[in-house]
């Protein structure tokens, strides 16, 4: 059975101590996000001898020490900017091993970093393998997600510049059981190719409960480079549906009728 964490602070000099707790074996973790991490020694070696590391045993033994020490992540910098080279505000940038699912940021917004008036952006890297291959990641909001060139996570690349390409403005247009436009029908997306979870497909960055909502006309602008897209649009009172790849292009609309959802009563 997993034993209950315990979270705890270190004094002055470093120290901690928890005690009362339950014979198991605990993992040590630190909660100071990416910028300062665990240095593991013999890592592969560990995990050969089938060792965690970090973990201080108390099943058999009535205590136990567990030194740990902490390093400096390492940063890759970087500038976005648009096809007319003007900087991007506000982006969110996240590297991740390279093809990964893009889901990562609307699940782990916590390791994206935002791009400044300037364009530029400080991320500090996660703890990858050294022989993987990584891409830097940049979304926005109503915006198709733009990925780096990948590059193998040792090569000691600190900068990674992006230029975002031009992106199509396509209009959802939403209507109702009745044929009319329909105001606040939520409208997500995601490239059918990062189809991993699609009954969850958002707004990248957003969650499927932060999708673009339509306007008076029914219909909601969002921006996207060519290709084929999933499309899911909500409303309140009216059934949700799914629309699979749709191939996108200038001058493309997409158009969507929404049934009525069912109503059951009782008493």
């Amino acid at each position: 059975n997993a034993s209950p964490s315990v979270t705890l602070v270190t004094d002055a000099k470093g120290r901690y101590r928890a005690t009362g707790l339950a014979p198991a074996r605990y993992m040590i973790q630190i909660a100071q996000g990416l910028e300062l991490r665990l240095r593991t020694p013999w890592w592969n070696r560990m995990f050969d001898e089938r060792r965690a590391p970090n973990v201080a045993d108390v099943e058999e033994q009535r205590s136990a020490t567990l030194d740990v020490e902490l390093t400096i992540a390492p940063v890759v910098t970087g500038r976005v900017v648009d096809h007319e080279k003007k900087p991007v505000i506000g982006a969110e940038v996240l590297m991740m091993p390279e093809n990964a699912s893009v889901d990562r940021f609307a699940y782990g917004p916590n390791l994206a970093a935002r791009t400044l008036p300037d364009g530029r952006y400080a991320l500090s890297v996660p703890q990858f393998e050294a022989q993987q291959r990584v891409q830097v990641y940049v979304a926005r909001p109503n915006h198709s997600i733009v990925g780096s060139k990948p590059f193998p996570f040792a090569s000691g690349v600190h900068n990674v510049d992006i230029t975002l390409p031009r992106f199509e403005d396509i209009p959802v247009r939403v209507t109702g059981g009745d044929g009319k436009p329909l105001k606040g029908a939520s409208v997500s997306f995601m490239n059918a190719s990062e189809r991993t979870y699609p009954e969850m497909s958002r707004v990248a960055p957003m969650h499927l409960d932060r999708g673009l909502p339509t306007n008076e006309a029914g219909e909601a602008i969002v921006h996207l480079m060519p290709g084929d897209y999933d499309f899911i649009i909500t409303a309140p009172r009216h059934q949700s549906k799914n629309v699979r790849a749709q191939t996108i292009k200038r001058g493309s609309i997409i158009n969507v009728a929404l049934d009525p959802a069912y109503t059951i009563r009782g008493r």
